[in-house]
């Protein structure tokens, strides 16, 4: 069996990779800077030239999509955000259409910022959508994933912060935690919803090969934003002692975007763990960000 991942060199990219090969699968990467023997060079606003290997790939995981975290959400980059996810999935779908007969399953993922806020009500999968930006985002990104619904086994993860000490917020927030300068944002009551890499990259693998239809909360647990930095810190050997960062001043600082630290988000899990597949990584400690 092979995988093509696209959207497989960046922090999720990587481990998915590895989780595929663990179980037995060949892998193809689509990268628009090939570094590797398996990486296919594409390129979503240009023609894609075609290369061989792809009449034999099985498994499409589309994990594409710019960082929603790393800057402010102006006009330009909202659209940045949603071309990044959205035509990409089409080119995509197309390139797939043409290049891979052989194609059973598809894994696409998205982010469990698809209802809006609140600070009481926990959403399911069933749920509507928001209408806030990340929510309308999610719904067309979905929209475009269904371009392969028509696939005996088609999965959506609508994925929390994904955490490790591999990268994600981790990698960004530890030279601050380190120096003693690391500080709970708004309350610190907030609900986060998360899931450390490794039970991301196993998901992915296990769900790519069920027979099926879904969408899934790709979530261990929510936690408050306070438990989340705490648990950093703990890591580090650190403790928080600065005053917590008010989410006025966050929102001066970053605009829009202060909402993914500011506003509590709490979503079930009953699905996932309805699943005949096991977390690793169920509570959040410190030990989280050990692995």
């Amino acid at each position: 069996m092979v995988v093509l991942i696209a959207g497989g060199t960046g922090f999720i990219g990587k481990a998915t990779e590895q989780a595929f090969l663990a179980h037995g699968f060949k892998s193809l990467v689509l990268s628009r800077f090939p570094t590797k023997p398996n990486h296919i060079l594409w390129n979503p606003s240009a023609p894609f030239k075609g290369d061989d290997r792809l009449s034999e790939v099985t498994h499409v995981v589309n994990l594409m999509g710019e960082s929603i975290a790393t800057k402010r959400w102006t006009e330009s980059r909202k659209i940045a955000l949603t071309q990044s996810r959205v035509e990409t999935t089409h080119y995509l779908f197309d390139l797939c259409k043409e290049h891979c007969p052989k194609l059973t399953s598809y894994i696409g993922i998205s982010g469990v910022n698809a209802y809006g806020y609140s600070n009481t009500i926990t959403r399911d999968e069933s749920d509507a959508f928001g209408t806030d930006f990340l929510s309308q985002l999610i719904q067309k990104w979905e929209s475009a994933h269904r371009d392969f619904e028509f696939l005996p086994s088609f999965h959506m993860i609508r994925l929390g912060m994904v955490l490790s000490n591999k990268g994600g917020a981790y990698e960004s927030l530890s030279p601050l935690l380190k120096k003693g300068l690391g500080a709970v944002p708004g309350s610190g009551e907030q609900y986060v919803p998360w899931i450390h890499l490794d039970d991301v990259s196993n998901l992915i693998c296990f769900l790519s090969q069920q027979p099926q239809k879904s969408v899934v909360h790709g979530v261990a647990g929510c936690c408050t934003q306070r438990e989340l930095m705490v648990a950093m810190a703990t890591s580090l050997q650190r403790k928080i002692r600065l005053p917590n960062l008010p989410a006025f001043a966050l929102q001066l600082i970053l605009g829009e975007r202060s909402e993914l630290l500011t506003k509590s988000l709490m979503v079930s899990t009953q699905k996932i763990y309805a699943l005949p597949f096991e977390l690793e990584f169920k509570e959040m400690t410190d030990t989280l960000f050990k692995q």
